[in-house]
């Protein structure tokens, strides 16, 4: 068993923006939080900076949100850059992924921490790929990950077959926050 010194959470979405991905994200490193640091990189393309900046306030633990570049190109690889900086400036013992780009981004971790924990939580659309470069990226990211933990019996049928009986895979059904 590992110890937990660290922890990074990489997700595709987080509050204050709509999404159920981001929600998920959110209430995970909330509880965390509330044992272990955490820090948080996500992408934020639906809410204001001043929105972020708000919500931000509001939590204990950091939040680092990607910005959008005029060119897609130079957006994803500001991305990834920010991803190795982080990697490079704590010692993480463990990574979350949680989304499409996240999960993807499971190959650059892989590459730059051949020790940190990966677990990459699986919601569904990121499973679906008809592109044939997509679908390879995604099985060569599924091959990098030491947990796999799909938020419901219905997204780990989208799983290629042959992570159908992985041994390290954990169905964590979606919760409810009362508050």
């Amino acid at each position: 068993m590992s110890i937990i010194k660290n922890i990074l959470l990489i997700s595709t979405e987080f509050p204050p923006g709509p999404g159920g991905i981001g929600n998920h994200a959110w209430n995970i490193a909330r509880q965390l939080d509330k044992q272990f640091s955490i820090d948080v990189l996500t992408i934020s393309d639906y809410v204001t900076n001043k929105e972020c900046l708000e919500f931000d306030k509001k939590n204990r633990f950091y939040i680092h949100r990607f910005k959008r570049y005029g060119l897609p190109t130079q957006t994803y690889l500001m991305r990834i850059f920010k991803i190795i900086n982080h990697l490079n400036q704590k010692d993480y013992s463990h990574c979350l992924v949680s989304g499409h780009f996240s999960l993807l981004m499971s190959i650059v971790i892989r590459l730059r921490k051949k020790n940190i924990k990966l677990i990459g939580i699986l919601h569904g659309d990121e499973l679906l790929q008809t592109n044939f470069i997509m679908k390879n990226l995604l099985q060569f990211s599924l091959k990098k990950l030491d947990v796999m933990i799909p938020v419901s019996r219905y997204t780990d049928s989208f799983l290629p077959e042959k992570y159908a009986n992985y041994r390290k895979k954990f169905i964590i059904s979606n919760g409810v926050n009362l508050e």
